[in-house]
């Protein structure tokens, strides 16, 4: 569900990020979009979602082409797992796959774990934290950056 602005399929813009207002399990979360996600979403709600929908009684950005309804979670999965698998990931991915990867990439690049927090839409910072799982080449990696005799040796094996 959208609210606000994006409500009308708006993506509220910034500098170089916009944001997607939406309504996770029972709260708000400001998604950022990137600049190419947010150009590509807005001619779609230009040229192709007023194709899909008749009114303005459905107020999702993103809906089915069939009787333009928002997309279910289901429909969102299999989009996702077909694209997947066109382009040639053998793995299994879901859209939580997308939140894990986002998370973990900004961990690995060093985002201070309130602002991973806030960008998930975690009420406690202890949902947040089971996003730090990392492998053992990251911890590898933290003690060769951090840990005085770390910088001096090369391999930690």
């Amino acid at each position: 569900m959208l609210f606000g602005p994006a409500r009308r399929g708006f993506l509220e813009s910034g500098s170089k990020l916009a944001g997607l207002k939406s309504l996770g399990v029972g709260q708000r979360k400001l998604v950022p979009v990137g600049e190419m996600a947010r150009r590509f979403t807005e001619a779609y709600r230009r040229l192709v979602r007023p194709w899909m929908v008749s009114g303005d009684a459905e107020k999702a950005i993103f809906v089915n082409h069939r009787g333009g309804a928002r997309l279910s979670l289901r429909s969102v999965s299999k989009i996702v797992q077909k694209a997947a698998q066109a382009s040639g990931v053998k793995k299994r991915i879901s859209p939580h796959s997308f939140r894990y990867a986002m998370a973990t990439h900004l961990l690995r690049n060093h985002a201070d774990l309130r602002h991973i927090q806030a960008i998930l839409g975690h009420a406690q910072i202890t949902s947040t934290e089971l996003y730090t799982h990392l492998s053992l080449e990251d911890l590898k990696e933290a003690v060769r950056r951090s840990h005085p005799h770390g910088k001096k040796r090369k391999d930690l094996e």
